[in-house]
């Protein structure tokens, strides 16, 4: 099985009813090293991503502008490409030739004064929707078919097959 999970109740603490939980959920593909790491890193690189950008801004505004999430994923990328290139000498030849990956959802629920905001973001096809006597999308697949997101790929100078 090469799903994973992370779940933390109390990411931000603010006051006694003020906080931000994290909920994320990530399919590996192609093995589980991938999905392993993000989901034990992930939740800090969003922490921190959280704790830069407040400094001048209510934990509210911050957890609901699309680009903190946005990099604390690509600095969970960047972090994993970087552990696979450089392992100590107990993973060593595992990571060396490790082909994996991971999509993966994640969502915050933030909780001031009785009042709950959730935001979310997804990498691949991994998706958020919530029910409530009818299905609610809170993500978007990121499938190479769709405009947007073939535009990003061929901007990067990628290719899909």
């Amino acid at each position: 099985m090469e799903d994973r999970h992370c779940s933390v109740p109390e990411l931000i603490k603010t006051s006694s009813d003020s906080y931000t939980s994290l909920l994320g959920v990530f399919d590996g593909h192609g093995g589980d090293i991938c999905a392993d790491f993000v989901s034990q890193h992930i939740h800090n690189e969003i922490g921190a991503e959280i704790q830069r950008e407040s400094t001048n801004k209510p934990i509210k505004q911050v957890i609901s502008d699309p680009t903190v999430l946005a990099n604390a994923f690509h600095n969970t990328d960047e972090a994993f490409k970087q552990s696979i290139s450089n392992p100590n000498k107990s993973e060593g030849e595992k990571l060396l030739m490790d082909k994996s990956g991971s999509t993966g959802c994640v969502s915050l629920i933030n909780v001031e004064n009785n009042v709950t905001t959730i935001t979310c973001a997804n990498a691949g096809d991994s998706r958020c929707v919530i029910f409530d006597a009818t299905l609610i999308p809170m993500s978007s697949d990121h499938k190479p078919f769709k405009t947007k997101e073939k535009q990003r790929i061929q901007g990067k100078n990628q290719h899909y097959e």
